[in-house]
């Protein structure tokens, strides 16, 4: 985990997210193109779509399947410039992070530097 500070203001697009356990299914979509290993997937059982990591799912099958490796929630976080974060993942060009409140969820990489010792570095370097 890292501490990261917040350079440039994010809203989330998506306020209810697609939330998924280990072991369930979706329906593998599109993958992104401007963020790729990003895959757009519907949930089976709740119908609900949203993007999810490919290193989460499984190779899809012949219907176009796949399966979560992990629990998983596209949850984004609404932040403002000069927030601190803590980073626990930095995946496909986005930080999963906890906030000072204690909310975890999603932002672009982009929107943030590590904050270091004598020094700051670009999350997406």
């Amino acid at each position: 985990m890292a501490l990261y500070i917040v350079t440039k203001r994010y809203q989330t697009c998506y306020p209810d997210p697609l939330i998924l356990e280990k072991g369930e299914s979706v329906k593998f979509g599109e993958e992104d193109t401007d963020y790729p290993k990003w895959i757009f997937c519907e949930a089976d059982i709740s119908h609900k779509k949203g993007w999810v990591p490919k290193q989460f799912l499984t190779v899809p099958n012949e219907k176009g399947e796949a399966y979560l490796l992990e629990s998983y929630t596209a949850h984004e976080l609404t932040v403002a410039v000069g927030e601190r974060l803590i980073v626990k993942k930095q995946l496909n060009g986005w930080l999963f992070a906890r906030t000072e409140k204690g909310e975890e969820g999603w932002i672009p990489a982009d929107h943030a530097v590590k904050a270091a010792i004598g020094k700051i570095e670009r999350a997406n370097q």
